[in-house]
């Protein structure tokens, strides 16, 4: 089942997804819909894709809980993944700085 998701921007959101791209922005519920609804990120297409898959290669469950111990949980587990690819970007951006540095010493 394809759902179709939102892509309205209130205007103090970022304009990008934190890879840097602005292709497919897509509101991504990073905690869960059903679990902190309130809470979300623009992710682009392939972002957003990907992190459902890492989400659930995690075991996070998106389904609605009825308990709410149970639901602070799986949304935790959504926000480290989440963090997981921020992090994963972040680390990607500053090899790339380092490489393009030690190619400025070099003549």
């Amino acid at each position: 089942m394809t759902v179709k998701r939102s892509r309205k921007r209130c205007l103090d959101c970022p304009k990008e997804c934190f890879c840097g791209s602005t292709r497919r922005l897509e509101n991504n519920h990073v905690a869960g819909r059903k679990h902190v609804g309130g809470l979300w990120l623009p992710f682009c297409g392939d972002d957003h894709d990907q992190f459902h898959k890492n989400c659930e290669r995690a075991n996070v469950d998106f389904q609605k809980q009825s308990n709410s111990m149970m639901r602070c949980l799986q949304a935790v587990k959504a926000l480290l993944v989440g963090l997981w690819m921020v992090v994963g970007e972040l680390e990607k951006h500053t090899k790339a700085q380092m490489e393009d540095k030690g190619n400025d010493r070099n003549p």
